[in-house]
């Protein structure tokens, strides 16, 4: 019997082949075009969940005017229910700055203002800026608990600033503070940060920036006869003679060498003591005539030692409150109950772009619902026509062969067996195929989410490969329950 299913299985699948291995194109054409389409389909809703389940999408944020700044307690006190919290999915309630602060290129020429924003060191959006979004972390050095005036930084921040090529080693950047320059430790890198800001802060570096000085104490108002430079590297010993000498006009009387202050990861600068006369006068023209001699090609700045003040370590008068969700299918009825409970109006866009994420995503899961269920029809179908019409024509031959004694469950084994042949073939060339259209548009630069590995793919060609086995088993035995007779004289119609 194992002779005889191995010839008839031979036999017919040359036959069901058809010419030229027409079938087994056709059925590469129907699988390519539904790996293809389920691959761009759940590509994109992956995408689509990846940005809704992305934190800085995932809230809305409602600035504090006039007319909401006197609500600003009670909304807190509201959310601090669970309750409250629960009915909107809602994850957190914070309240934050958005602030503007000068920091100086490395040229140490040219300056810009970057944006910022206020951040608690124990505010679940550090953990999503470190943890929760994938590969967004470029560079860590150190935590706001350990240096409270540090501050986090995006790429395009350093980039701005001229370190672009660095931005992994940078850990100290310039910031120009009343008639100083101040160094403001790089806590850490990451691609991106929420509210479009270049960089994050504690509370604790704005309010030392606005508050008075004497008040603060950030630095050291007095001045002294003795001054601290920064310069970008060491100083040879010639090189310290030459400055002292081109510098003598000015009063100064030695230089001497304090320490290193790591700006860049394993390139320090060196901080100089610089001495003048106690009778003499220091003006800021001196002082910067005295920088301006570096020797070297080196670039020397005043150089002001600060400190934090954790007495500042809250937002005083926020500007906004960011309200962090689960999820967003709630989100209208949030705005609605803000306008009810508090007569605070959200922000329509904000809604309407949060509730677009959700409704794109379900959009984008019924069309691949739909072009799975259109394609198991096709191949449904085509398997099953496949398979009737061919034992249709040779209904005779098969008639003969029950005849003989041939079981219907060796024929319908040699039937399966073939069409799952004919699936797996298929579903591998199909796959490579769609692979290579994958590989293709990634090295063409276009912008596609087409994920044809994507696990619910595989998926669903194992479901499609089980439906043609099902499929084939059924059509075969429809034809066999017929009689040796009915089958040899065709009266199986």
């Amino acid at each position: 019997m194992g002779d005889f299913f191995s010839i008839l299985f031979a036999s017919e699948i040359k036959a069901l082949s058809g010419r030229s291995f027409r079938t087994i194109f056709a059925l590469v054409a129907i699988l390519l075009f539904t790996i293809l389409a389920l691959g761009l389909a759940y590509g994109t809703l992956d995408n689509l969940k990846k940005r809704m389940d992305n934190p800085y999408t995932n809230w809305v944020d409602v600035p504090i005017t006039n007319s909401v700044s006197p609500k600003v307690g009670a909304i807190l006190n509201h959310f601090n229910n669970q309750d409250n919290l629960d009915r909107y999915n809602l994850q957190e309630v914070t309240r934050y700055d958005v602030y503007y602060a000068q920091f100086l290129h490395n040229n140490k020429t040219d300056t810009f203002y970057l944006r910022g924003r206020s951040v608690e060191p124990n505010e679940k959006i550090l953990q999503s800026v470190f943890k929760d979004i994938k590969g967004n972390v470029i560079a860590e050095h150190g935590s706001f608990n350990q240096i409270p005036c540090g501050i986090i930084v995006t790429l395009d921040f350093l980039k701005t600033l001229g370190y672009e090529g660095t931005e992994k080693s940078i850990l100290k950047v310039y910031m120009p503070y009343e008639n100083d320059v101040v160094l403001v430790d790089v806590l850490a890198v990451v691609k991106e940060l929420p509210s479009f800001c270049d960089f994050l802060s504690s509370p604790i570096l704005p309010n030392m920036r606005n508050l008075p000085t004497y008040e603060t104490g950030f630095v050291d108002e007095e001045r002294s006869n003795i001054i601290p430079i920064l310069v970008s590297g060491k100083l040879t010993t010639e090189e310290i003679g030459t400055w002292e000498e081109s510098s003598g006009s000015t009063g100064l009387s030695r230089i001497t060498e304090i320490g290193p202050i790591e700006i860049v990861k394993d390139q320090p600068g060196m901080l100089y003591r610089f001495v003048f006369p106690l009778n003499g006068e220091l003006s800021d023209q001196t002082l910067k005539s005295v920088t301006g001699h570096c020797p070297g090609g080196k670039k020397a700045v005043l150089y002001k030692e600060t400190f934090c003040n954790d007495k500042f370590s809250s937002v005083e008068a926020p500007d906004h409150l960011a309200f962090q969700f689960r999820s967003l299918n709630e989100v209208r009825a949030f705005k609605d109950g803000m306008l009810k409970d508090f007569e605070v109006t959200v922000s329509m866009q904000q809604i309407e772009s949060a509730e677009n994420f959700s409704l794109v995503s379900t959009l984008t899961l019924t069309t691949s619902i739909v072009l799975f269920g259109f394609s198991l029809l096709s191949i449904g179908f085509y398997i099953s026509s496949l398979i009737h019409s061919h034992l249709q024509k040779i209904s005779s031959n098969l008639g003969t062969m029950k005849a003989f004694g041939l079981k219907n469950k060796v024929l319908a084994r040699v039937y399966v067996t073939i069409i799952g042949v004919f699936c797996v073939i298929s579903s591998i060339l199909a796959l490579m195929l769609a692979i290579g259209i994958q590989l293709s548009l990634v090295k063409l630069h276009m912008k596609f989410d087409l994920n044809v590995l994507n696990s619910k793919v595989i998926f669903a060609l194992a479901i499609i490969f089980l439906l043609c086995m099902y499929l084939a088993y059924r059509s075969t035995r429809i034809i066999l329950k017929n009689t040796p007779g009915d089958l040899i004289y065709k009266r199986n119609k």
